[in-house]
């Protein structure tokens, strides 16, 4: 069976798509502390809570989609998402004022096209 090569046609609408499809799906550390939910979002640099595991999570997407649209309007790409492995030595470097990495690690999924300004 032989192979088919995809036309420049087809390979710059992949592109096309790839700019359009905006959401990715960022690691986060989430642990509970005084009765709230800390969040710490690596690839951001994000510091961010909630009062329950459900608001700090959407704590969470909202931080980071905003925070990926002034990204965005300075120019900036946006940081592709650390795999677990990675999340988990990064989040050890700061052990020292908080360890996020006795909470949950978990993925926070966001479409930045919802955060794009009007």
């Amino acid at each position: 069976m032989e192979l088919k090569r995809k036309s420049k046609k087809s390979i710059n609408r992949g592109v096309v798509f790839m700019q359009k499809n905006k959401k990715r799906a960022y690691p986060a550390f989430i642990r509970e502390d005084e009765g709230m939910q800390l969040v710490y979002v690596l690839d951001f640099a994000i510091f961010t809570e909630g009062h329950d595991l459900v608001d700090a999570i959407e704590m969470a997407r909202d931080a980071i989609g905003m925070t990926g649209k002034t990204y965005e309007e300075d120019g900036k790409e946006l940081p592709e998402p650390s795999d677990y492995e990675e999340a988990i030595k990064r989040a050890e470097l700061i052990k020292s004022d908080f360890d996020y990495t006795k909470g949950y690690l978990t993925l926070v999924d966001v479409d930045f096209q919802l955060f794009d300004r009007a």
